[in-house]
């Protein structure tokens, strides 16, 4: 199970002002994006209390937050309120079975996602009222530097605009595009050459892993 103490060494770091990547080379990295250390440190000088548990309790206002944004997004696209419901509940239900790990954790997941979801519910909200869905996608940039692996959503955002042959599409995905390249630039820049080395450093993918959380989704288990 994941203790958060990791990231809360990068956002002490972040309060101090201290380097938050360090030499590609060395013994440890930093492979997440800046902006969830220097706001949990933030929270954590706001309010008093000890980044380890400010990280938690987002994780939880975050996993909340995720819940009503699933709710709004399903009344968005098909309407009724029992739909939206359990689509919330059975998220909750889902994260309560198979993903314990990320609940009450100091980690970046969930609180990316919820801003995430944020944008998507901004985004369909926009599309509705046939108005230019750009602001939605530079709110999803913003949670790209929270956590950068949340990107199934903004790809989907982005696709709908072309299949809908939405006026809006390539105006608002080139500037969002840019808008990322930018903060990039920019933080290779701020945080100098170790960024982006730490920020790719390698993940372990792979299909078993793919094919084991479709088991563990079935209510089986993979054998030890």
């Amino acid at each position: 199970m994941k203790s958060g103490r990791p990231n809360a060494y990068w956002q002490d770091a972040a309060g101090a002002g201290a380097p938050l990547y360090p030499d590609a080379a060395g013994l440890i990295g930093n492979n997440y994006p800046p902006l969830s250390f220097y706001a949990v440190a933030l929270l954590g000088k706001l309010t008093g209390k000890d980044n380890l548990f400010v990280g938690r309790a987002l994780s939880l206002v975050a996993l909340a937050s995720i819940a009503l944004e699933i709710f709004a997004a399903v009344r968005i696209l098909a309407g009724g309120r029992l739909g939206a419901a359990v689509g919330a509940l059975w998220y909750l239900a889902i994260m309560a079975r198979n993903s314990t790990v990320y609940i009450g954790t100091n980690d970046p997941q969930l609180a990316g996602e919820a801003i995430m979801g944020a944008g998507l519910v901004y985004f369909l909200s926009l599309c509705r009222r046939n108005q230019p869905p750009l602001p939605a996608l530079l709110l999803m940039v913003i949670a790209g530097f929270w956590k950068h692996n949340n990107v199934a959503i903004p790809l989907a955002a982005i696709a709908w605009l072309f299949i809908d042959r939405n006026r809006y599409a390539l105006r608002a995905t080139v500037m969002s595009g840019a808008a990322a390249v930018a903060g990039l630039a920019a933080s290779a820049v701020i945080f100098g050459p170790d960024f982006l080395p730490n920020l790719l450093a390698n993940r372990n993918y792979a299909w078993s892993n793919v094919l084991g959380n479709m088991v563990i989704c079935n209510g089986a288990r993979l054998p030890r």
